[in-house]
């Protein structure tokens, strides 16, 4: 993602106001200057599904690896002041997913499945994932 630097001009306000007067006004404004950046990130997945049919279910396994590259992009300020400095992203490294799930088929009109799964090895965040699809054909 590549963000280009920009300034957002900001006209100064010196005529007051009409509902507050007062004579001491100081209501002159600053440009804002917004620097560039660019961050870029790359996902590679392998991984292999294991599927078996029992007539009109058929369950399966998934398991894949996933190793992420980033250009480490970086935030610009942090929003609270501590003894902490917090200016870099989490570090991505890699993963593997571990999931299954069953499609089937109620007659010759309605199909779908459910899928589970869960990402390990990341020490940034931990995540769990179901989703679930039913289609009727008319």
């Amino acid at each position: 993602m590549d963000i280009d630097a920009f300034t957002e001009i900001v006209e100064s306000d010196t005529t007051g106001s009409a509902i507050w007067s007062t004579s001491n006004e100081t209501l002159t404004t600053a440009n804002v200057s917004v620097v560039g950046r660019s961050v870029q990130s790359k996902i590679t997945e392998a991984g292999i599904r294991i599927a078996g049919s029992m007539g009109r279910i058929a369950p399966y396994l998934d398991v894949s690896w996933n190793t992420e590259s980033t250009t480490k992009g970086s935030y610009t300020t942090e929003t609270t002041a501590d003894s902490n400095t917090e200016l870099a992203v989490s570090d991505a490294n890699s993963s593997w997913v571990l999931g299954g799930g069953i499609n089937f088929a109620l007659g010759s009109r309605m199909v779908g499945g459910i899928n589970l799964g869960t990402v390990n090895g990341r020490n940034d965040y931990n995540e769990s994932f179901a989703s679930g699809a039913l289609s009727i054909k008319f």
